[in-house]
């Protein structure tokens, strides 16, 4: 709900109304987590929306958007689940590929599930390379990387464990400067003999001057001309 404690309008609650911040946080742990978000939009006694509440949905909106508007850096579609190794490869057997330019503090992993045949991916991990974006090359190329659920709230870094995708999943992962692929690799799931779990597509987005966090964006992001996603809070 916009207004904290408030499902229905109330004279004098604006007060209440949740900061751009809080309504970030609510997307990232819902929508980001494979779950439903419920918007409450109440009309007030004249059958009207309040106008504070249209511009605060409307950051809200412009928020969101901000965090995946054109700093997409890797991208891979239909990955297929490896029987025997449990690794997750798109058909010419590649990992996803990174392009950044530049060292990232932050990149947020966008997860869709393909969900034809149910939900059937449970736990998996992540890994990255410096050297290869083969799947299958030695596994010492590939060295594990810690991912967590990334929060608007008090904390960035949500450390959480790499369960289930659903129809989305977004994490937040910091890979070391030099890192040229990322792949997943799933420990556990529900599928049958003959069902084979899949990834619509994994998008990486470079995180490292959103400002979801809240704090002043280091100075090479001010330079560069870019904006924290919450600047209207």
């Amino acid at each position: 709900m916009l207004r904290e404690h408030y499902w229905f309008y109330q004279n004098g609650t604006e007060a209440t109304t949740r900061t751009l911040k809080s309504l970030v946080n609510l997307w990232l742990t819902s929508v980001g987590r494979a779950a439903n978000l419920i918007l409450n939009v109440a009309p007030d006694g004249t059958g009207a929306i309040p106008k504070t509440d249209v511009t605060r949905y409307a950051q809200m909106g412009a928020a969101v958007k901000c965090l995946f508007a054109g700093n997409a850096v890797g991208a891979a579609e239909k990955l297929s689940m490896d029987k025997a190794s449990g690794v997750m490869a798109a058909a010419d057997g590649k990992a996803l590929g990174l392009n950044n330019a530049a060292p990232m503090a932050a990149v947020a992993l966008v997860l869709r599930e393909d969900m034809r045949a149910g939900q059937l991916i449970g736990n998996y991990s992540f890994e990255y390379s410096t050297t290869s974006v083969d799947t299958e090359a030695s596994t010492s190329t590939w060295m594990p990387l810690p991912v967590g659920n990334p929060t608007a709230a008090a904390k960035y870094w949500n450390n959480a464990g790499e369960e289930s995708v659903g129809h989305k999943r977004v994490l937040l992962a910091r890979p070391p400067t030099g890192a040229k692929a990322i792949r997943v690799t799933v420990s556990s799931h529900f599928a049958t003999a003959a069902q084979i779990p899949k990834l619509r597509d994994v998008t990486v987005y470079d995180w490292s001057c959103v400002g979801l966090d809240g704090k002043p964006l280091p100075a090479a992001c001010a330079a560069a001309g870019k904006k924290s996603c919450l600047a209207s809070d």
